[in-house]
């Protein structure tokens, strides 16, 4: 939550939770692909990946904009 909150501040958190995501949604893919999992494991990308590529979006355009005058309390 903190990194939600302020991604500024809490800059690892936040890159942290897009990790989260996109690792296991690799992991879940390349283990399909490789025949060590069954294609149940496809959904789990299509999650994974989707909500990681959608959070990593939305924190770089969060980054692009930088700090706003009362956002996440800076003044």
């Amino acid at each position: 939550i903190p990194a939600a909150r302020d991604p500024f501040r809490y800059r690892a958190n936040a890159w942290l939770l897009i990790a989260g995501r996109l690792v296991p949604a690799s992991t879940f893919i390349v283990g399909y692909l490789l025949g060590w999992m069954p294609s149940g494991f496809l959904t789990l990308f299509a999650a994974d990946g989707t909500i990681g590529l959608i959070e990593l979006y939305l924190l770089l355009k969060i980054y692009k904009a930088g700090p706003q005058p009362g956002d996440y309390g800076y003044a």
